[in-house]
C-alpha cells in the first residue's frame, strides 16, 4: 500500500506502477466504491497487488476497518499485509492547520499489522 498527500500524486503513482504488466494497481477509493463500504463482500478478487491512496483515504473508517479485520477476512487464504509506504510523511505534521480532521485519525492505524512500514520524508536544505 502506498499513501501520498494529494490525489494528483496518487493517480500519478498508480499510472507509473501499473505500467508494469505484472502489477495490478488500484486506488483505495475505487475499492471502497466497488465494495460500497461493505467489507463483508471483500475477497481476493477485489484486491490488487498494490493499493494507492491519499492521506484522506488512509484516515478513513473504511481503511481502519480493513486493516483491523484483515486477519479475520483472509485467515483461510493466509494473505498477510505487506508493506505500507507513506510518502511526504512530513506533511502529516506541516499541514495540520487545514487538514487536521483528516490527519488526526492516522495515529489510530495499527501499523504493526504490516510486515514493514516505510516513511519517505522530503527535506529542503538551504
Amino acid at each position: 500500500m502506498v499513501f501520498l498527500p494529494y490525489r494528483v500524486l496518487c493517480k500519478g503513482i498508480a499510472m507509473n506502477l501499473s505500467h508494469n504488466a505484472f502489477l495490478k494497481v488500484e486506488t483505495l477509493r475505487d475499492i471502497r466504491t466497488k465494495l460500497k463500504d461493505n467489507l463483508s463482500s471483500i475477497s481476493l478478487l477485489h484486491l490488487p497487488d498494490v493499493i494507492v491512496g491519499t492521506y484522506h483515504d488512509m484516515s478513513s473508517d473504511f481503511f481502519n476497518k480493513l486493516i483491523r479485520r484483515w486477519p479475520m477476512i483472509f485467515k483461510d487464504k493466509k494473505v498477510e499485509l505487506g508493506y505500507i509506504a507513506i510518502d511526504e510523511v512530513h506533511d502529516i505534521i506541516t499541514e495540520q492547520d487545514y487538514r487536521l480532521n483528516c490527519l488526526k485519525k492516522i495515529p489510530r492505524i495499527n501499523f504493526d499489522s504490516f510486515q514493514r512500514s516505510i516513511y519517505y520524508l522530503g527535506l529542503w536544505v538551504m
